[in-house]
């Protein structure tokens, strides 16, 4: 449980940061994106990244329960899996990019998932929900 609520946390400030920086200021995370988007070196060294994340995060928290533990496993795979598309695949990872450059629309429901998720674990990992 411990564990569980200390990655809830942090997971939790990482998704809010994220999601309301690119709410409040979005021409800024725009360029960043499609500066991301152009180099083949920051695709995989930012997948070398998240593998190692993934990795350290699913061995520490893989609980799988019908509760809101889940989300952090949930989360845990997922930054495992992009890593190692990331890595396997930098020229797919990049076109992935410039597709939702594209659909404006699409990436902001994904960054309200993420403000959302954010919300939720932030609710129950800083004793909120308990």
């Amino acid at each position: 449980m411990e564990t569980t609520l200390f990655l809830a946390k942090g997971m939790s400030i990482v998704l809010l940061a994220f999601s309301l920086g690119y709410f409040l200021n979005p021409k800024h995370y725009n360029g960043l994106m499609k500066e991301y988007g152009k180099s083949k070196s920051t695709v995989f060294l930012h997948g070398y990244f998240e593998i190692v994340l993934g990795f350290l995060l699913v061995m520490n928290h893989n609980i799988w329960v019908k509760d809101w533990y889940v989300l952090v496993t949930i989360i845990a795979w997922g930054v495992l899996l992009e890593g190692l598309l990331m890595v396997l695949f930098p020229e797919g990872m990049m076109g992935y990019t410039k597709y939702w450059m594209k659909r404006i629309k699409h990436m902001n429901f994904w960054l309200l998932l993420c403000l959302v998720g954010g919300g939720v674990l932030g609710y129950y990992g800083f004793g909120f929900g308990v």
